[in-house]
C-alpha cells in the first residue's frame, strides 16, 4: 500500500526519498521474492498476487482502487466469480470487521458486551473492535450490527482507530448536518483526506460529508484505504498487520 520511489545505485540497491537503503533478493529462479527496507528493519514484507476482481468490479470502477487494495490485504474477501455490490449500503458489523481485519486482530473468544451480537457470525470480531476501542454501541444500548452504518458513525469509528494508531487529529470546514458526537470524527477524516470521489469540496473549501447518510460498501472501502494509506506515510512502514505490495 502507498507508494516510494527508488533511486537505483547497484544491481539489487536502492535508496528511497530519505537517502535509505531498499535491497532486494532474488530467489534461486532469478525471481525478485524478498525486500528489506532500512525504515522499518523489523517489518516483513511480502510480494502479494494480483487479486481477481470482483465480477462488477473493472479495472475503470472509480473506487477499483480501494476495493482491489483491501482485497490484495485480504480484509475484503472474494474474487472474480463474486460480487462486490459497490453501490449498496455498508453495515456497521462489516464496516467494523473490515477494521479488525486491517489491523491483523484474532477474534476474541469472550462473550460481546452488547445482546444483538452474541449470536451474530462475527461476534468474535467485533468483540475484537470493541476491546480495540474504535467500536462503541448505539444510543439504544445495542450495537445493532446489520443496520446500515451512517457515514458519520463510519467516519467516527476511523477517527478512533485513527486516533489509537497515532495519526494527528485534522480539521476542515464542513458544511452543517453533522450530529454534535460526531462533528470532530467527520472534521478529521475529511481533513485528513480519509475519501474517495464520494467528497467533492467545494470552490471555497466547504465539504458536505452528508454525514447521516447510509455509506455504500464503495465509500467504506475508499475511507479504510486511505486510512491505511496514511499509517504508512505516518510510521514509514506498513500499517500494523498488513502486507505491502
Amino acid at each position: 500500500m502507498g507508494r516510494h520511489k527508488l533511486k537505483q545505485i547497484d544491481r539489487l540497491l536502492f535508496e528511497d526519498e530519505q537517502g535509505r537503503p531498499v535491497a532486494f533478493q532474488e530467489d534461486k529462479n532469478g525471481t525478485i521474492r524478498f525486500l528489506s527496507s532500512a525504515t522499518n528493519p523489523s517489518a516483513w514484507w511480502e510480494k502479494l498476487p494480483e487479486p481477481d476482481q470482483f465480477k462488477d468490479v473493472g479495472p475503470n470502477h472509480p473506487y477499483a482502487e480501494y476495493i482491489e487494495g483491501l482485497q490484495q490485504l485480504e480484509v475484503i474477501r472474494g474474487g472474480r466469480e463474486d460480487a462486490f455490490r459497490p453501490d449498496e449500503p455498508l453495515t456497521r458489523a462489516e464496516f467494523a470487521v473490515w477494521l479488525a481485519r486491517w489491523l491483523g486482530a484474532a477474534p476474541s473468544a469472550e462473550r460481546p458486551p452488547f445482546a444483538d451480537i452474541a449470536e451474530h457470525p462475527e461476534a468474535g470480531m467485533l468483540k475484537t473492535s470493541i476491546d480495540v476501542g474504535f467500536v462503541t454501541g448505539s444510543d439504544k444500548g445495542l450495537f445493532e450490527p446489520d443496520r446500515p452504518i451512517a457515514r458519520q458513525e463510519a467516519a467516527s469509528m476511523v477517527s478512533r482507530l485513527a486516533g489509537l494508531i497515532g495519526h494527528p487529529a485534522k480539521q476542515a470546514k464542513l458544511a452543517e448536518g453533522s450530529s454534535p458526537w460526531a462533528a470532530d470524527a467527520v472534521a478529521n477524516v475529511v481533513g485528513s483526506g480519509f475519501y474517495g470521489p464520494d467528497v467533492k469540496p467545494s470552490p471555497d473549501g466547504t465539504v458536505d460529508y452528508r454525514p447521516k447518510q447510509a455509506m455504500t460498501r464503495q465509500e467504506g472501502a475508499a475511507l479504510l484505504y486511505r486510512l491505511a494509506t496514511a499509517s504508512l506515510l505516518l510510521t514509514g512502514s506498513e500499517p500494523p498487520g498488513t502486507k505491502p505490495d
